[in-house]
């Protein structure tokens, strides 16, 4: 469904792209693509973003690192991509509570929802 993987698929094209940000730009859009094919590994691939240093959440956008123009583009980008970092991400979480419901239901191996401190 759009909204399932809207977020995700938004960050990915639209503001990691034309940050330069490739590496997350494909990340995330690879996860969209799962989603939308209904297949729970595009969850999983999506929440282990947010894991450990030098995660999705660790991005920041700004002229030493190469992906912004200026130190004030950079603050709002990186404002922007959070804003979207704080939608998805529960989004995410309720997908996989819902994946574990189904497949509980029809027996079959839960997916594991990363946890993070």
């Amino acid at each position: 469904p759009p909204r399932r993987d809207g977020a995700a698929h938004h960050v990915g094209d639209r503001l990691l792209r034309r940050q330069g940000e490739e590496h997350w730009a494909d990340w995330v859009e690879a996860d969209a693509r799962a989603v939308r094919a209904r297949d729970g590994w595009g969850v999983e691939h999506f929440l282990a973003a947010f894991g450990a240093g030098g995660s999705l959440w660790d991005l920041v956008f700004h002229p030493i690192n190469g992906n912004a123009d200026s130190d004030t583009e950079g603050r709002a980008a990186t404002e922007q991509l959070h804003e979207l970092l704080e939608e998805a991400y529960p989004i995410a979480q309720d997908m996989v509570h819902e994946l574990n419901t189904r497949d509980e239901e029809e027996g079959q191996e839960e997916y594991a929802e990363p946890t993070y401190s």
